[in-house]
């Protein structure tokens, strides 16, 4: 397997043949080949091979640099090996990704610098069930600095020490997309989740941890056909933060706006409409819903903000604000013995519809609600 393990004083550097930035100072490689630029070479790739379980890294890289790389969009650096370790690293003015990790589980991406990239800083597709840890690096002018498959296991930073560090990125946070078949979580303190498009659970379990915060691009939602679905946790005291792209807190108590996920600065600001929601349908009859102390904003871009259909619904403190249609809807929710229960509802400023919306043959048990400057109350 690949081990490249260099030190801080010496990285072993990985670039194109144009360059004579080096740090021994050695003379030009190639002095007629003109100054080095992004996608001069493909880049550096960790290949699938078999590797002893007993082996702590199937492959390795320390202290090294990689530039100029990405010929015709390719990654800097590929990652195909289960259990590769890259720590303390440099990955620079490459024409595509820094890092795509290909279906490769319990990779580890630590400490290492990202910076002025034409692709993502580090970009995961998943095809089976894998973790990737990504945490204490640098990201900087990249696309998005962090794309991920909804169906793989990011782990991300959890204190000062290991959290990621993003600035003027096109996106500053870590993009999902697809669909989760597994169990998978998504927690705080780190980069803020967002929604690329519709975020579909079937078959899986997405559970959202207090003080996460989420944003949305334009038309995209979180979907669940089948499979569980939990924001928040029993009697959390940070809420779980739910709203558009555009919308630059940082979270619910932020009245500045210092997390400028989308990159423009100050050249947009949320609307009621931004993103569709939250909807949660119909599947087997062990499926459910549990929301417990959330705040979602700037939805309802096609129907209510949060809208359910499924018998198992359960909300505990929940705010819906600045939908642009009703704010929670129910539809045949419940059943004779086991009712959906609302407590702790907050609708307020929804534009068009209504604070909360029953339909159907519901079984919904409505404990406290509070309704403010909707144009209907409740219906």
């Amino acid at each position: 397997f690949l081990e490249a393990i260099g030190t801080e004083e010496e990285p072993i550097i990985f670039t194109s043949l144009a360059d004579d930035d080096n740090p021994i100072e050695a003379e030009r490689t190639d002095p007629g080949s003109g100054d080095p630029s992004a996608g001069n070479w493909i880049g550096l790739s960790v290949p699938e091979v078999v590797c002893s379980g007993s082996a702590e890294y199937c492959g390795q890289l320390e202290h090294v640099e990689i530039r100029y790389a990405g010929l015709q969009g390719q990654p800097s650096l590929s990652i195909e090996q289960q259990r590769t370790l890259l720590r303390n690293s440099v990955i620079r003015d490459g024409a595509g990704p820094a890092i795509g990790i290909e279906d490769a589980d319990d990779v580890q991406i630590l400490d290492n610098e990202i910076e002025n990239m034409l692709g993502d800083g580090i970009a995961i597709e998943a095809d089976s069930s894998i973790e990737t840890t990504i945490q204490g690096n640098r990201i900087v002018n990249t696309e998005r600095a962090v794309s991920a498959e909804a169906d793989a296991q990011v782990v991300l930073g959890t204190d000062e020490a290991t959290r990621n560090e993003v600035e003027d990125n096109q996106t500053n946070g870590i993009v999902v997309s697809g669909t989760v078949r597994r169990q998978r979580n998504w927690t705080p303190d780190d980069l803020i989740w967002v929604l690329e498009d519709r975020i579909s659970i079937d078959g899986g379990s997405l559970q959202i941890a207090p003080g996460a915060v989420v944003k949305s691009e334009l038309e995209a939602s979180i979907s669940l056909s089948r499979g569980s679905i939990l924001i928040g946790e029993p009697d959390a005291e940070r809420p779980v933060l739910l709203t558009g792209l555009r919308d630059d807190v940082c979270g619910v108590d932020d009245e500045v706006g210092d997390c400028d996920t989308n990159g423009d600065g100050e050249a947009s600001t949320p609307l009621p409409g931004d993103w569709i929601g939250i909807t949660l349908s119909k599947g087997n009859s062990g499926d459910k819903t549990i929301i417990n102390n959330a705040v979602v904003r700037y939805a309802g871009a096609n129907e209510a903000a949060v809208a359910s259909d499924m018998a198992w619904t359960d909300i505990d403190r929940l705010v819906v604000e600045r939908s642009l249609t009703d704010g929670l809807l129910l539809t045949d929710v419940g059943t004779v013995s086991r009712a959906a229960t609302v407590k702790g509802l907050v609708a307020r400023d929804n534009r068009l519809g209504t604070g909360l919306r029953i339909l159907g043959d519901s079984y919904a048990t409505i404990l406290s609600a509070v309704f403010t400057a909707n144009p209907r109350s409740i219906e």
